[in-house]
């Protein structure tokens, strides 16, 4: 039965017959049978991105470059795919590692009824930027964080700055777009979190909170320790409340959440 779909194939293909993924198994065909077929591409979501993992195995980068800018593909209107199917495109692209551009054509494709921004939504530890941080990819990270999709994403966000930290990658370029990331959302200017006319009760209190989760978290210890040198030289400089609100956004959330228990027992225990 292949051998008659392949032999009828390259014809029903160049007339504009449907590729009906269901039916037809892409291994089975050269680039040049299978090229003609892509604008008309049909079949469930399943069927294709079994496919197309198929064909990033074989790398075949042309024919999936070809089928992600079909039309049937963007829109979905022969419900050839949905953002379960996407996500796992992604996530197979993000694995490759060699194909930034490729990653890129899929983030920047039109895709109808939201599919992407569903599909980039998916939170960790299935999520495509976290993915991507735990491979080292960094070209996915940057073309992941420009995405309005991901950046919404905070729990995603957050995620992705531990695994970076688990994977010692502190100091690394990684490390350094996810710091920056929150400073490219579109959002309200960022309201501080602790907010007094005393610097430098402000720093006191960051600097026990800090120095206690080293010892309840020892796992974080390098990271806290340069949270410390941050507040040691932030104290000649004087008090911006827009700098704690970010330095407390790079420690763990349970120091935040240290600090801000801080500051509800203090009010706690002022006079009414």
């Amino acid at each position: 039965q292949v051998r008659e779909l392949r032999t009828l194939a390259p014809a029903l293909f160049f007339f504009g017959t449907p590729l009906d993924l269901n039916l037809f198994e892409l291994d089975q065909f050269t680039d040049d049978e299978l090229r003609p077929a892509l604008p008309y591409v049909v079949g469930a979501p399943e069927a294709l991105s079994a496919q197309i993992d198929v064909l990033i195995k074989q790398q075949r980068y042309d024919l999936i470059r070809a089928i992600i800018q079909s039309e049937s593909f963007r829109t979905g209107d022969r419900k050839c795919v949905a953002d379960p199917h996407i996500h796992r495109i992604i996530l197979a692209l993000i694995d490759v590692g060699s194909q930034h551009d490729l990653l890129r054509t899929l983030l920047q494709t039109p895709f109808e009824n939201d599919l992407l921004a569903k599909a980039l939504r998916y939170k960790s530890p299935d999520g495509a930027l976290h993915r991507a941080v735990r491979v080292g990819n960094v070209d996915a990270v940057r073309e992941l964080l420009s995405h309005s999709a991901v950046l919404s994403t905070i729990d995603g966000l957050n995620e992705a700055n531990r695994t970076a930290r688990s994977y010692a990658l502190e100091d690394s370029e990684i490390a350094r777009l996810l710091d920056e990331a929150p400073n490219r959302l579109d959002a309200e200017p960022e309201k501080p979190i602790v907010k007094t006319d005393n610097f430098e009760d402000v720093l006191d209190q960051i600097t026990k909170s800090l120095e206690v989760a080293v010892d309840i978290y020892p796992e974080d210890t390098l990271l806290i320790a340069k949270l410390l040198q941050e507040v040691k030289a932030r104290r000649s400089l004087g008090l911006d409340d827009n700098w704690t609100a970010r330095m407390l956004k790079k420690a763990p959330e349970r120091i935040v959440e240290a600090v801000l228990k801080l500051k509800e027992a203090e009010l706690d225990e002022a006079p009414h």
